[in-house]
């Protein structure tokens, strides 16, 4: 045991000792208490989100920011890369199968047959087509054509000397008729008819050729009305409108033999248009 002075003076250093004491009790409560900080949890940085693999929006994906296909376009796009004659390649085959998909349901056009029309004008889906007459695009479309679906349309800035005073100037069929007087859609007939070189654009060329198709095909069964589309020697050779009976029918195997080559079935012989 250490020496003690307070403890040596006896009970005269018991007075001093409480002081002592005393003086440390008061200190210790006059003295603010350390602060208890919480303990910092070690921060988690959030995970990396991955893009699954097959997403259009992952850069390994072999469909890059590229829209899927619905049933049907897709049924047309391998149509066209099985079409054994075919010059699209895959990027063309689907920006044809979505065109080709979207303006058959906006006019009413079986897009099958369409897509037969488009193969067999362009010689396998060429989409810098030119004949010898000088009809353009996957198409062929000419400026007669381009004429005449500025008139139906009524193009506000479509040359009026150009409309006969015996020709309708609206299309008859009134869902027809509201799709074509849109501006958008009056805008696509005036690029084609603007430039030639404009008639290769592959989505302007699918979407005026498929309409002059629903004009083609309403004329040439002489009903406009919508009612069933009859298809055959003379199906589609409205267009020509002069044709020789030889011309059309030539023209109809060629659609019907395109159709069978794609689809490995024969064509329709009638249609009814819904729009």
């Amino acid at each position: 045991m250490g020496f003690d002075p307070l403890r040596a003076l006896g009970p005269i250093g018991l007075p001093a000792r409480a002081g002592i004491e005393l003086g440390r009790y008061v200190a210790r409560k006059l003295s603010p208490e350390p602060e208890t900080r919480p303990q910092q949890q070690p921060q988690q940085r959030p995970a990396t989100p991955r893009t699954p693999a097959r997403h259009p929006a992952n850069p390994n994906s072999a469909n890059f920011n590229v829209q899927p296909l619905n049933a049907q376009a897709t049924q047309l796009y391998n149509a066209i890369l099985a079409y054994p004659d075919t010059k699209a390649n895959p990027a063309q085959a689907r920006q044809i199968a979505r065109e080709v998909d979207s303006a058959s349901r906006a006019f009413g056009v079986d897009a099958k047959v369409m897509l037969s029309i488009l193969a067999h004008e362009s010689g396998g889906f060429d989409v810098n087509a030119e004949s010898h007459t000088g009809a353009k695009g996957l198409g062929q479309l000419t400026g007669t054509a381009i004429q005449e679906m500025r008139r139906l349309s009524y193009d506000p800035t479509y040359d009026a000397s150009y409309r006969g005073n015996s020709e309708i100037q609206h299309y008859p069929d009134a869902e027809v008729q509201a799709l074509v007087e849109r501006p958008n859609t009056q805008a696509i007939f005036q690029r084609l008819g603007a430039r030639e070189e404009n008639r290769y654009n592959v989505r302007d060329n699918i979407w005026g050729s498929t309409f002059y198709a629903r004009i083609a095909m309403d004329r040439a069964n002489e009903n406009r009305s919508g009612a069933a589309i009859v298809l055959g020697a003379d199906g589609m050779m409205g267009r020509y409108n002069g044709a020789s009976s030889s011309e059309r029918a030539a023209h109809s195997a060629g659609i019907a033999d395109a159709y069978r080559r794609m689809f490995n079935q024969p064509i329709p012989s009638t249609l009814r248009p819904t729009v």
